[in-house]
C-alpha cells in the first residue's frame, strides 16, 4: 500500500493511491481481421478517446473468445483511461453511464484504477482533465513524428492529493459546471444530426432534377499544414488554444492563424474534424482547411463524410498527406443549390459554435475553479 499524506499538492502519480494498468501487448494482441462491427467486447480506438471523454461514434469489437485470452487492458466501472501515444493525455470515464459492460483499451492508453478510499475516481478524472495535469503532459512526452507519454515518465508528474471531503467538494462544484457542459455537448449531438441529415439530403438522396458534378476537395478549400508545437510555441497558461490531431493539446502565447478554420488529423488520429472559429496555433499534426467563398459549413460536412481510412498512407501510424486530401473528389450539384445547402448548413453550424463557445467557456471556469478548490483558496 502507497503511503500519502493528504492535503499536500505535490504528489508524484507514482506515489498516489492509484493503479496504472498497461493493455495486452502480447501475441494475443487483435489483429485487423479480429476486429469486428459488433461483438462482445468494445475494444477501444483513439476515435473513442478525446479531450471531450468517450466518443462511441465509430466502434470496433473483439469476440468473447479473445477477450477471455488477453491478460491485461480491461476496464472496471469507475476506471479512467488515458491516452499515452499519438494524441496524448485524452481521457474518459467509465462511469455507469456507459453502456458498454465489457471493454478493453489498445496499446496506446493506459487503465487508472483509483483505492477508493483515498482517491475518488471522478475527483481524479476532474484533476486528469484540468490544465494542472495537460500543462505537465507536454514536459513529459516524448517523440515528435508521433508523441509519447510513458508510464515511467507520467509516474514523475506532480497532482495534489486533499482529504475525501475535499475531494467530494471539488465534485460537487466541479460537477456542476461539467453537467452544463455535457448540455450543450448533447445539444450539439442534436444540432450534429440535423446537419448530417441536411448534407444526406442536398449530396447523398440524388433528385434528378439536380446537375451534379464531380469536383475536387479544392475547389471549395484551400488545404495546408500547421506548424510544429516546440517548447517555444507552448505556453502554459497561454491566451491561445493549441490544436494537436485530437484537439486541444495545450497553449500558446502565439496565434498562427485569426480567421474561421476547419482542422483534421494529419498523422497519428485521423477523421477528426474540428471547426475552430478564433485564434489558435496548430501543430504540424494537423491539416487545416481554409473554405473558399461562402463555403464554410459546406466543407464542414463534406470532410466528415470522407473515408480516411482508405486515404491513409501511413505504415507504421496512420497518415493523410496535404495532396491527398486536396484531390480527393466529391460530387457536388449546381451552384444555386450549394448556396442554398450552405445557408442551411450556415443557420446549424452557427447554433453549434455558440455552444462550443459557451463549452469553452465553462472549461476555462472548471479549470480555474479547480486549483482554487484544492488549495482552500474558496467555498462556492
Amino acid at each position: 500500500m502507497k503511503t500519502v499524506l493528504l492535503g499536500d499538492v505535490s504528489h508524484k502519480i507514482k506515489d498516489l493511491p492509484l493503479e496504472i494498468i498497461d493493455g495486452d501487448r502480447g501475441t494475443n494482441y487483435p489483429n485487423n481481421h479480429e476486429l469486428l462491427a459488433a461483438g462482445h467486447c468494445l475494444f477501444l480506438s483513439a476515435k473513442n478517446v478525446t479531450a471531450d471523454g468517450f466518443d462511441f461514434s465509430q466502434t470496433q469489437f473483439i469476440s468473447s473468445e479473445k477477450d477471455a485470452i488477453l491478460r491485461k487492458g480491461k476496464l472496471q466501472r469507475f476506471d479512467i483511461a488515458l491516452t499515452t501515444r499519438g494524441t496524448v493525455g485524452n481521457v474518459a470515464f467509465y462511469d455507469d453511464t456507459v453502456l458498454f459492460d465489457h471493454i478493453r483499451i489498445n496499446s496506446g492508453m493506459v487503465i487508472i484504477r483509483c483505492d477508493t478510499t483515498m482517491l475518488l475516481p471522478r475527483y481524479f478524472y476532474y484533476i486528469l482533465k484540468s490544465r494542472l495535469f495537460l500543462d505537465q503532459v507536454l514536459n513529459f512526452r516524448s517523440g515528435s513524428a508521433q508523441p509519447q507519454l510513458p508510464i515511467r515518465d507520467m509516474q514523475n508528474i506532480k497532482l495534489p492529493l486533499p482529504s475525501i471531503e475535499e475531494q467530494k467538494e471539488v465534485i460537487n462544484q466541479i460537477g456542476s459546471v461539467g453537467d452544463k457542459i455535457e448540455v450543450n455537448r448533447r445539444m450539439n449531438e442534436t444540432l450534429e444530426q440535423m446537419g448530417q441529415a441536411l448534407f444526406k439530403h442536398y449530396f447523398i438522396n440524388n433528385p434528378e432534377s439536380k446537375t451534379w458534378t464531380k469536383s475536387k476537395f479544392s475547389d471549395f478549400t484551400d488545404v495546408i499544414t500547421g506548424k510544429g508545437s516546440t517548447k517555444s510555441v507552448l505556453a502554459e497558461g497561454g491566451k491561445y488554444p493549441l490544436y494537436g490531431a485530437g484537439g486541444i493539446m495545450g497553449s500558446s502565447d502565439n496565434y498562427l492563424l485569426d480567421e474561421p478554420v476547419i482542422i483534421t488529423g494529419r498523422v497519428g488520429t485521423l477523421g477528426r474534424i474540428q471547426a475552430v472559429t478564433d485564434k489558435a496555433w496548430f501543430s504540424d499534426n494537423v491539416l487545416i482547411m481554409r473554405p473558399k467563398l461562402s463555403y464554410f459549413g459546406l466543407v464542414y460536412y463534406l470532410v466528415k463524410s470522407f473515408d480516411f481510412v482508405s486515404m491513409n498512407r501511413g505504415s507504421s501510424q496512420p497518415l493523410v498527406t496535404q495532396t491527398d486530401l486536396k484531390n480527393h473528389l466529391v460530387k457536388s450539384p449546381d451552384k444555386k443549390t450549394l448556396l442554398e445547402s450552405e445557408s442551411q448548413f450556415q443557420a446549424v453550424f452557427n447554433l453549434m459554435q455558440k455552444n462550443e463557445k459557451e463549452i469553452i467557456t465553462l472549461g476555462k471556469l472548471r479549470d480555474s475553479l479547480l486549483p482554487r478548490l484544492i488549495s482552500g483558496k474558496i467555498k462556492i
